[in-house]
């Protein structure tokens, strides 16, 4: 096996501060802390470092913004990553709050270079504007070691132990009590430590530190767990101001609908509902369903109904946080490739399309669909229903029957007509109280109109419907 680190140096703050990469010095501390954990590019300009008192930080910046990290942001933040680099491999876990284990052996079919898929996953990040360092190695102790370092290196076994020269002991950050022993005895490097027995280590100075460097060098196995992606969708916005109009609120959401796409199509599903729910401070939430006529995975189709659905919602008061919930879906329609266009997957793509539009105007209780049902009586042989037919019954070869049938049959004299096929017995309906026994006809006026017309086991004979 071979593996991937991935390290997010800024994950929490680029996620969730637009403001991170301006010029306003910015810096991060933990919820209940004073101590400083990242800083952007401006405030670092400024003097301003991890682990420097917050007291200090505003002596040397006094126009330093402070971010509280809150912990609930901070899982959603790293779940968010390793739903993306799901693309990449198979085999993604977690190295909270800001790391991400990639088993990419099994990856040497698509990519015959490791830099080209390291290439890949970075141009992946940066267009949601995350920064990454990554490093390669055959375990993946290692190849976390050096993409924290900085040494953005794909490296084998052999080549690990030179990169470990580099590497100084303040890459291990170990405690300080730990630190001294070693520099006691004149190990100034990672590579000193780890050619020293490992019971020797463990026994002198420290065991943490020895089954460290043991799954790093390949002594002992291990591996990552697993990383399972979410089964359901949901996104909470959590708004810095709060919102009296909605139509502010479609660039916040407009972000949450991408994600949400996003989500369908890496799993080759499409959905047709989305819950979206507007959170007051003292009023209970709004809740909106918003129901697409048929099902997509594309952001259009989506943005456009969330803003026509937006425009009928009437506040009872400010939104101080909004929540979206998906559950249902479907599997995504295979398509065809063909060589030269696509016009079946264009002329699916457009009717879906005027469907959604359809149903964001008028609304999803306004739109339906005919589909056939297993009922052998022609009145009850097709039905409405929301969702487009999945099953499609074969049409009976036995006897022609027309499309359009009467809303109730007539009494007819039979002799005005010429019967021309038939009959077709209809026994049907025994269960329920609307049992019927007919024998159909395919019958001819003398004005050659042709008519679906049957009798009862009274003699009696009616009109049912009309050939074109």
């Amino acid at each position: 096996m071979r593996w991937l680190y991935l390290y997010f140096p800024h994950l929490y703050a680029e996620t969730w501060s637009p403001d991170f990469r301006e010029t306003t010095p910015i810096a991060l501390i933990q919820e209940n802390g004073s101590v400083i954990v990242d800083t952007n590019a401006s405030a670092s300009d400024s003097g301003v470092d991890t682990g420097m008192l917050l007291n200090t930080a505003f002596c040397l910046c006094p126009t330093l913004q402070v971010l509280h990290i809150k912990p609930h942001k901070q899982t959603q933040a790293i779940h968010r990553a390793a739903q993306i680099a799901n693309r990449f491999s198979s085999w993604v876990s977690l190295d909270e709050p800001d790391g991400l284990y990639l088993e990419v052996a099994s990856m040497k079919r698509l990519y015959t270079r490791p830099s080209q898929l390291r290439q890949d996953i970075q141009q992946a990040f940066a267009a949601l504007g995350v920064t990454t360092l990554n490093a390669t190695a055959p375990h993946p102790k290692a190849a976390r070691l050096l993409a924290r370092s900085n040494l953005e290196k794909d490296v084998n076994a052999e080549s690990f132990w030179r990169a470990l020269k580099l590497l100084k002991l303040d890459r291990l950050k170990l405690e300080s009590r730990t630190e001294y022993k070693l520099r006691k005895v004149g190990l100034k490097t990672i590579y000193d430590i780890a050619k020293l027995p490992s019971c020797d280590l463990a026994y002198r100075i420290d065991a943490d530190l020895a089954l460290y460097l043991d799954h790093a060098l390949g002594r002992k196995p291990w591996r990552p767990s697993p990383f399972t992606p979410p089964s359901r969708f949901k996104k909470r916005l959590d708004l810095e101001q709060e919102f009296e109009s909605l139509q502010p609120l479609l660039f916040y959401l407009a972000k949450a609908i991408k994600e949400f796409c996003l989500f369908l199509q890496e799993r080759c599903l499409i959905s047709q509902s989305l819950e979206v729910r507007l959170i007051h401070r003292h009023q209970p939430p709004t809740l909106e369903s918003i129901r697409l006529a048929q099902g997509d995975n594309r952001p259009d189709s989506w943005l456009y109904i969330l803003n026509k659905s937006l425009e009928r919602i009437e506040l009872s008061a400010p939104v101080v946080m909004v929540e979206l919930f998906a559950s249902n879906f479907e599997e995504a329609p295979q398509q065809s490739e063909y060589l030269f266009a696509h016009f079946n997957e264009n002329i699916a793509a457009e009717k879906t399309r005027l469907l959604n539009r359809l149903a964001a105007r008028l609304g999803s209780d306004h739109v339906h669909f005919l589909s056939l049902t297993t009922d052998h009586r022609p009145e009850l042989k097709t039905q409405q229903t929301p969702l487009p037919a999945l099953v499609k019954y074969p049409r009976s070869r036995t006897s022609p029957q027309p499309v359009w049938l009467l809303p109730s049959a007539p009494l007819i004299n039979i002799e005005s007509y010429k019967l021309l096929h038939g009959p077709l017995r209809i026994d049907s309906g025994w269960w329920d109280k609307y049992a019927v026994r007919r024998d159909y006809y395919v019958a001819v006026t003398p004005n050659n109109s042709l008519h679906w017309i049957f009798h009862t086991p009274e003699k009696q004979w009616f009109r049912h419907g009309f050939f074109s």
